[in-house]
């Protein structure tokens, strides 16, 4: 039986609650869990609802608990799961596009790395605890796996993974080739900064795909994206088929964010609990990881150190000065927590001064 502990009930978070109930079969335990008690008992209550349209429904059950050192020691050590699917970040993706022009839009242009300490402060804080347990589970992060996976796993726990991102692309390649395409054949290595560029029109930073043994030169966006949150259950599915994969029997193709913490995303194949590279043909790993490495900088990551520290482009440092003022140059792991205080406070004080 396979648990499965889901942290974060933000808007991405309970959908993926009720995709999940409606996935998992009585071979599967789901804790729903958040620091918020009210919300974690609403969300349960309406995935056991969910879970009922099974035949054989998964065992739901409930946790309340901060993203704090003994609290997460308990509450790991009781669980067990076998995956941590962790979608709690500081700052959403979504509420960026409610800022003002002035602010949103050279942010926006700069690539998503602005926001990076929002994404990695509370992931970070689960690597300590993850490291002290005899038997760590996988953890499968929701907020930017293709930069925080390897943050995460250059601060020692390469136990860790993604969702969305490149599969997402695939999914609307393999919407748009039928069912005739086996889904091993589609081969894409891409990263996150990749599908920001498709679907915003922009020329796409360096990736590699293939269709069998055929490389193809570039990428169709399969669909107009939807506004706002919609996405988010998009992005749920890709949760569904990449754990499906990962719980599964016997190893399964599926395209991942941040696989063991490399940088960007990559074809795998994943099952009973572990992951491999599933490459396109005549590619190394040290080539395909070079290609999300240059797509990065799209992003505005210049460069990661080994210990996980994050030098940002002149662009994306030249976007924070002009809409926040705020003059850095790196993010940095041991700091990661302090930095994001410091850009909400920064977004917080231009908004407000913005609507004077």
């Amino acid at each position: 039986m396979a648990r499965i502990l889901l942290y974060g009930l933000g808007d991405l978070g309970e959908k993926s609650a009720y995709l999940l109930a409606a996935l998992l079969d009585a071979q599967h335990e789901l804790f729903i869990a958040s620091r918020h008690e009210t919300l974690v008992d609403e969300v349960a209550s309406m995935a056991r609802m969910v879970a009922r349209a099974r035949p054989s429904a998964p065992r739901i059950d409930k946790a309340v608990f901060e993203i704090e050192p003994d609290a997460l020691h308990r509450a790991l050590t009781t669980m067990r799961p076998d995956v941590f699917v962790f979608t709690a970040t500081l700052y959403s993706w979504w509420r960026v596009e409610g800022l003002a022009d002035p602010v949103r839009a050279p942010l926006h242009e700069a690539g998503f790395a602005v926001w990076l300490p929002c994404q990695a402060a509370l992931p970070l804080e689960l690597v300590p605890v993850l490291r002290s347990l005899d038997h760590p589970p996988w953890l499968m992060l929701a907020p930017y796996p293709d930069a925080v996976a390897p943050i995460v796993a250059r601060q020692g726990f390469p136990r860790v993974l993604g969702f969305g991102n490149v599969d997402e692309i695939v999914m609307g390649l393999e919407q748009a080739r039928g069912a005739a395409i086996p889904s091993d054949d589609i081969r894409l290595v891409a990263h996150h900064s990749v599908e920001a560029a498709l679907f915003a029109g922009r020329p796409l930073p360096p990736h590699r795909l293939s269709v069998g043994s055929t490389p193809m030169q570039g990428i169709t966006r399969p669909f107009a994206w939807p506004s706002g949150t919609r996405s988010h259950q998009y992005t749920g599915a890709s949760l569904v088929r990449t754990l499906s994969c990962l719980i599964g029997p016997r190893p399964a193709p599926i395209h991942i964010p941040g696989p063991r913490g490399l940088v960007g995303g990559y074809p795998c194949r994943a099952g009973a609990g572990e992951i491999e590279l599933n490459l396109p043909l005549g590619l190394s790993e040290e080539e395909a990881v070079a290609v999300n490495e240059a797509a990065a900088r799209a992003d505005g990551i210049a460069q990661m150190d080994a210990d996980g520290t994050v030098h940002l482009t002149e662009d994306a440092r030249a976007a924070l000065r002009a809409a926040l003022d705020l003059d850095v140059a790196t993010w940095d792991p041991a700091r990661i927590g302090e930095q994001a205080r410091l850009l909400l406070a920064r977004v917080a004080d231009i908004s407000l001064r913005k609507k004077r």
